[in-house]
């Protein structure tokens, strides 16, 4: 099934504000993966604009990867449950995106694949250039892979908590997870508003005190 560009835009902006994602960070991951073609199928077998493989599809109760709304709601699915498995660490959910959870659990960080660092990589261009339409959060906010190495997984732990009270989708109502390597990563609370974008994500009250 094809679809033209502004309805692809629509399919995004619809599925982000139902899961309370970044629609920029959706259009990101698209843009990488298949460049825009609803019918894309890679060499692996990915099929559509998010490039979903055929397990990712039926995780997600997917009938047809080729529809494209079906395609991008389960891809933005997935994609938030990517960040909420790390932590909202985006390098690692991007890294998981491309290769798999196991292969970044293995590797305690983002794999060692040219591949794959080539695809966090390219996601956090797209996404942070400007003009994207990137949602704003206080403070600057940078990623791992930006200034430093990308760090492993053991680095995050919701053991350390502080409160981002300068974001008015924060506005200190939770304590989140705070990423011990902070000079790395920027201000952790402003991260998870800016990643979840209308309010601190209720993926992240989990850590709440």
């Amino acid at each position: 099934m094809t679809i033209d560009r502004d309805g692809a835009e629509r399919l995004v902006r619809e599925a982000a504000e139902r899961h309370h994602m970044d629609p920029a960070l959706v259009r990101a991951v698209i843009e990488t993966e298949s460049g825009w073609n609803a019918t894309a199928k890679s060499r692996k077998g990915a099929l559509g604009l998010m490039q979903l493989i055929p397990t990712t599809a039926v995780r997600f109760g997917v009938n047809d990867a080729f529809s494209p709304q079906q395609n991008v709601d389960a891809g933005v699915r997935y994609l938030k449950t990517l960040l909420e498995r790390y932590n909202g660490n985006l390098d690692l959910a991007l890294a998981a995106y491309n290769a798999g959870e196991g292969a970044v659990d293995r590797a305690h960080g983002v794999p060692a694949f040219r591949e794959t660092r080539d695809y966090v990589q390219k996601v956090q261009n797209a996404y942070f250039r400007p003009g994207s339409g990137r949602m704003e959060a206080c403070g600057r906010i940078r990623t791992p892979s930006a200034k430093s190495p990308i760090p492993p997984a053991a680095s995050f732990s919701p053991t350390s908590k502080f409160v981002c009270s300068g974001h008015p989708a924060c506005a200190g109502r939770f304590q989140v997870a705070k990423p011990q390597q902070k000079s790395a990563v920027g201000k952790a609370g402003c991260w998870q508003a800016k990643i979840f974008s209308t309010s601190c994500s209720p993926a992240f009250r989990r850590f709440s005190l």
